[in-house]
């Protein structure tokens, strides 16, 4: 992980000299399953790398995260400097800052991560669609949560299976 920490804090330091940013930024790893990293400057700049996808991520995937982070940092600190908000994360001023730096102003980095084991399988109303629950969800689903398919918007239901039998007890 050493050898990680060193890459990206050199990518912090060549992008906040892309940017002009004088501020010491803090960097961490994080277990974070769902993105790449992220931005806050509150209470004093930092940014946030997955420690499980990192990894897996090619060089130039990397290269691109901390530069998306880095460039949220660069717009969160202007809007600190205004008092107020101005736009929203993905905003113009982020993608100018971002095209400084010569990436494309993409919000998605597609790192394959590992697989996630599932539990369970749900129908709902899309045709041919079938849904599965993360460990997490699963043990909420068993104490009465309810989900909705995101597509059509209807309950998810539990397909029953010899498997799902043995959990239910």
């Amino acid at each position: 992980m050493y050898e990680n920490l060193i890459q990206v804090e050199r990518l912090v330091e060549e992008t906040k000299r892309n940017l002009g940013i004088f501020q010491y930024i803090e960097v961490e790893f994080r277990k974070f399953r769902s993105r790449g990293g992220d931005a806050s400057v509150i209470p004093s700049p930092k940014v946030r790398f997955s420690s499980i996808l990192w990894p897996l991520a090619t060089d130039e995937q990397r290269r691109q995260i901390v530069v998306h982070e880095v460039c949220h940092i660069k717009v969160m600190l202007e809007d600190l400097v205004r008092g107020f908000r101005t736009e929203g994360p993905h905003g113009p001023s982020w993608a100018s800052a971002m095209r400084s730096c010569g990436e494309k102003p993409d919000t998605r980095h597609n790192i394959q991560g590992p697989p996630v084991k599932t539990f369970g399988v749900f129908t709902c109303g899309c045709e041919g669609r079938t849904h599965s629950l993360t460990k997490h969800r699963w043990k909420k689903f068993m104490k009465g949560c309810s989900y909705i398919c995101s597509g059509c918007k209807k309950k998810l239901v539990l397909v029953p299976s010899e498997e799902t039998a043995k959990k239910l007890g």
